[in-house]
């Protein structure tokens, strides 16, 4: 049985790179998707609208919790 083989600090680099790259090529392909759908669906922009404000309850603004 062949020994497994050491994963150098050069490979995992290039790894995390390609990982953050690719997750932030898919988040902004995604919001455009969703922006692009809702400028070409005014009925369901509408709709998101009103979800998010009432959500929102009248604040201008979020308040995010970490």
């Amino acid at each position: 049985m062949a020994e497994p083989k050491q994963t150098t600090l050069y490979v995992l680099s290039g790894r995390r790179f390609l990982l953050l790259s690719v997750g932030h090529d898919t988040t902004a392909s995604a919001i455009s998707w969703a922006i692009y759908c809702l400028a070409k669906y005014p009925k369901e922009q509408e709709k998101v609208h009103q979800e998010v404000t009432s959500v929102l309850n009248g604040r201008a603004q979020l308040t995010w919790y970490l």
